[in-house]
């Protein structure tokens, strides 16, 4: 008989080589099971300062050679200067023409890099640039601008998809002036060539004769389309989801529905688990990906539906939609480009918190967001009940959302936003001081419950307090039932005197400021790094 192992007996080397790769949940789960494992933990410097990392939404891949004692302050410097939100003076200016851009409101931020799109028309032609802030941080002024590629002919362009992480951009577009079939096509990010990874570098969804809108998430190599109003050959439209296997070249149709179900709506929480929005039922829709063996057709299963505030009878929602991209490619940077970074750490994108945008069909006054954590989407996807065979879940609004999500409505001529891990910039105009204000908004847990015990604040019933705000509420006006009220707390930290647009990314603050001369700038500020990082 051969002996019984176990892991008690494994060596503490191997054992913190495994609780490396456990998450937060995890390890504390694995040292409460055992004085030895705690007292493993507890005095491992690595541990530790993997831990705090994980508490601020972070991940570490360990890829520098940075000792334990310099990512521990260069964490402490990050953590003060965001509580603080202290950054540096401008690292690099550049004015907004001169990159080819004319509309700031076509910015994003995704993965450390800005890009903006330039369109002419309708069709096909323009360009679109990025500004990379890791050459900003190697002393490099290089603004790359990339023109996008033209197909030909009188092609109507629906959207298009920046994934950095994969070096990949997907145009999405109609031929016959947007009465032909959806197309993708698949271009290298950093050229704008055809990517060399793709089976083929175009894609045409052929049974569809003609579609309304279409929207496209990208995660790995899977990547999910919905088409809206999809009309196929002598039948009435229908909502498609399809899965698009890009790298092989493979696509599968998951769904096919009655039309005005869904929204232009879909995100990855996980590698393979998914949130659409329903827009006839007003509800976010989790489903996940599965396969009954390695090369059997994939299939959409639904896991839960949740609802969203009731509607008055005589509203309807037009779309709702993701107010930023929010990829889940999983792709690290490589140890080169990493290597550049002021930090050896990077945000998790499973921490992030995602913004949805809702939009009224007959009120296109209001601009109404709500943000929930990626985290707790998945959680609430958890079934309650047991078998394989049970019905997916139905929530109901007031069983989950005004406890884990947060509503807010902006000017949707002067108000701004920007996301960056678990953090939501919003820029006002203030009448009364002539400026904008900005305000900072971090739905850290770990941070909002370290900030609660430091104001000694367990016990109050304020709804803000110290910087706390742990209850807000939405007016109905035209649109709900009643008013929604939503208790996700959060930290909030005001800036005044900001530029006109504001964009964040873990390490620096890009504001668009307009000069006497009228023209638009976009300046970079760094949050403040300490002078060993930065002498690297």
């Amino acid at each position: 008989m051969s002996p019984q192992y176990h892991l008690v007996d494994l060596p503490d080397e191997v054992l913190l080589s495994m609780a490396i790769e456990l998450s937060l949940a995890d390890l504390l789960s694995f040292m409460l099971s055992c004085r030895r494992f705690f007292t493993l933990i507890a005095q491992s410097s690595l541990m530790q300062y993997l831990i705090r990392v994980m508490r601020n939404g972070l991940y570490d891949p360990l890829i520098t050679d940075m000792s334990i004692p310099q990512r521990v302050r260069a964490l402490e410097t990050w953590e003060r200067a965001w509580l603080e939100l202290s950054v540096s003076e401008p690292l690099r200016r550049y004015r907004l023409s001169a990159i080819g851009l004319d509309d700031p409101k076509r910015c994003r931020v995704q993965s450390g890099i800005l890009i903006g799109t330039q369109l002419n028309n309708l069709h096909l032609s323009g360009e679109y640039c990025y500004l990379d802030f890791l050459n900003l941080l190697g002393q490099s002024s290089t603004v790359s601008r990339i023109n996008i590629p033209n197909v030909g002919g009188d092609a109507h362009v629906q959207s298009r998809t920046y994934v950095p992480e994969s070096d990949l951009m997907v145009i999405i577009f109609q031929a016959n002036g947007g009465r032909g079939s959806p197309k993708f096509q698949f271009h290298q990010f950093s050229t704008g060539s055809e990517h060399p990874s793709a089976a083929n570098y175009c894609v045409e969804f052929d049974q569809i004769l003609t579609a309304r809108a279409t929207c496209v998430e990208c995660c790995g190599d899977n990547m999910v389309a919905v088409i809206l109003d999809g009309e196929e050959m002598g039948s009435q439209k229908s909502d498609y989801v399809f899965l698009i296997e890009w790298k092989i070249g493979r696509i599968t149709q998951l769904r096919k529905v009655e039309p005005g179900t869904y929204g232009t709506l879909v995100t990855f929480l996980s590698s393979d688990t998914l949130v659409f929005a329903l827009r006839d039922a007003f509800a976010l829709q989790v489903c996940k990906l599965t396969r009954a063996g390695r090369n059997s057709a994939p299939t959409l299963q639904t896991l839960c539906s949740l609802q969203l505030p009731c509607l008055l009878s005589d509203q309807q929602i037009s779309d709702l939609h993701l107010a930023q991209p929010s990829s889940l490619s999983g792709n690290p940077p490589s140890s080169a480009q990493h290597s550049l970074s002021s930090f050896p750490f990077r945000s998790n994108p499973e921490d992030d918190i995602l913004a949805f945008e809702i939009f009224f069909r007959d009120n296109h006054g209001r601009r109404i967001i709500f943000i929930a954590r990626r985290r707790t989407l998945l959680w609430l996807a958890i079934p309650t009940g047991s078998g394989a065979s049970m019905p997916p879940d139905t929530r109901a609004w007031e069983d989950w959302g005004p406890r884990t999500t947060h509503w807010m409505e902006l000017d949707p001529s002067n108000d701004s936003m920007s996301l960056a891990g678990s953090r939501c910039v919003l820029v006002k105009y203030s009448h009364l001081r002539n400026h904008y204000v900005l305000d900072l908004r971090d739905f850290n847990p770990y941070r909002v419950r370290a900030r609660r015990a430091r104001n000694n604040n367990n016990n109050s019933k304020a709804v803000t307090t110290a910087g706390i705000t742990t209850q807000a509420i939405l007016s109905a006006e035209a649109c709900f039932e009643e008013d929604v009220v939503s208790e996700l707390p959060f930290i909030s930290i005001r800036k005044e005197n900001v530029g006109w647009r504001v964009f964040l990314d873990d390490e620096w603050m890009a504001e668009i400021l307009w000069d006497q001369d009228e023209k638009a700038n976009i300046q970079f500020r760094t949050i403040t790094a300490p002078a060993d990082v930065w002498a690297r």
